[in-house]
């Protein structure tokens, strides 16, 4: 394979180790956070009408995004690792029909 084709292939693992620690991060830096802070205010930390609003929002708009962001980016190192599979397999077949056709001039000219 070619050497570009394997640098490329390391980079992009490279980048889908990135992108699982973003999502770990996400998740354990500021979504779990998050809930712990939500259940404080849920346990009595904070009452009236200004808490469940923050609960409210919490848990219906932030919590909810990032979970989404999260199982979003979850789908790009699949993405990736497929288009590096079909970026080999593509290389593979040309590197056979480049052959092929070699093979096929020297049949020409070695006549």
């Amino acid at each position: 394979m070619n050497t570009i084709l394997r640098m490329i292939g390391s980079l992009a693992r490279s980048a889908v180790s990135q992108i699982m620690k973003f999502i770990n991060q996400i998740t354990d830096g500021v979504t779990n956070p998050l809930k712990a802070n939500v259940a404080q205010v849920v346990g009595g930390v904070w009452k009236g009408k200004g808490a469940d609003r923050f609960v409210e929002e919490m848990n219906n708009v932030v919590v909810k995004q990032l979970e989404n962001m999260a199982v979003n980016m979850i789908g790009l190192p699949d993405g990736v690792n497929r288009t590096i599979e079909t970026i080999q397999n593509a290389d593979k077949k040309a590197a056979g029909l480049i052959s092929g056709l070699a093979d096929q001039f020297k049949g020409i000219f070695s006549m």
